[in-house]
């Protein structure tokens, strides 16, 4: 990726921040009447998150020559919000047992345990909040409502973190926990795009979905690869912190780690050019693999 792509990538990637980021505060500001609930809740959503799921959304309503009105940005805060309750929660003393989050203390180490419990459990109905309240036809929020509990309940996003805290060793379970922990959302992210959209395409969701799913194990093998050689001023998370963890590199080496992420490119690539407007698609990918953050 030459660096006029990559700054053309975060120029995008700012543009649709400035789109994103005031309707999230909007939301999160008065959702609690406690004071330090609310507190919490703000901090849960504050630091350098790139918004990469938000970004997910918009780019497919692009992709399907959807404009980015109010319902498609709602619906990419309502991922966002989820997507911090899961943070939140992987920092507990209990899961990662992690300080930091996108360059702040984590929300337990900067309140409590019990007020990062609950300023987690707090995000989930803020999200659902939104879906329901979307202007649209009743059959695309059930739909939208339907995939989103897929995607981040029992047989999705929490399912692979509980598979991350009592795992198997063998490359096919590592597999699939990431298409779970990291990758279930993704996949909604991608599909809740066009489903806004109202181009419910099979076809197109299903290349759609599995894009997101290729790019949670993409950003996985890259975050494992982070964790052994950055730095927390790169990250703003701890680093060198999977000894005790099955990664793609454990289960892999550095070699064959980096031979497997070349293959999910190359394939991940290809289906974003079923695509119109894919531009934004190859530019995330080319970005990733070669990520800092």
């Amino acid at each position: 990726m030459t660096a006029s792509t990559s700054h053309s990538f975060l120029s995008y990637l700012a543009d649709i921040k400035e789109l994103v980021a005031p309707r999230l505060s909007q939301v999160v500001a008065t959702a609690s009447q406690h004071p330090r609930l609310q507190q919490a809740l703000v901090h849960s959503i504050e630091g350098s998150s790139k918004l990469i799921r938000p970004f997910l959304v918009l780019a497919f309503a692009r992709c399907v020559h959807k404009p980015w009105t109010a319902e498609i940005i709602d619906t990419a805060v309502a991922v966002e919000l989820v997507h911090s309750y899961s943070l939140v929660h992987d920092d507990l003393p209990a899961m990662d047992n992690a300080d930091l989050r996108r360059g702040l203390p984590s929300c337990w180490r900067a309140f409590d345990e019990a007020t990062a419990i609950l300023a987690g459990d707090a995000l989930i109905p803020l999200g659902y909040d939104l879906i329901i309240n979307l202007p649209l036809a009743a059959e695309t929020r059930l739909a939208l409502l339907k995939e989103f509990s897929h995607a981040i309940g029992g047989h999705g996003l929490v399912a692979g973190q509980m598979m991350d805290l009592y795992p198997n060793h063998d490359l096919q379970s590592i597999h699939d926990m990431q298409l779970l922990k990291t990758g279930a959302l993704l996949k909604f992210s991608c599909q809740a795009g066009i489903l806004v959209a109202g181009s419910p395409d099979p076809l197109l969701l299903d290349k759609a979905g599995q894009f997101g799913l290729n790019l949670g194990l993409i950003y996985q093998i890259t975050d494992d690869f982070l964790s052994e050689q950055s730095t927390v001023e790169m990250t703003g998370k701890p680093v060198h912190n999977d000894a005790n963890k099955v990664t793609f590199l454990t289960a892999l080496g550095t070699a064959g780690a980096k031979s497997y992420l070349q293959q999910l490119l190359e394939d991940t690539h290809a289906l974003a050019q079923d695509f119109e407007n894919n531009d934004c698609l190859h530019q995330l990918l080319d970005f990733l693999a070669i990520r800092t953050f």
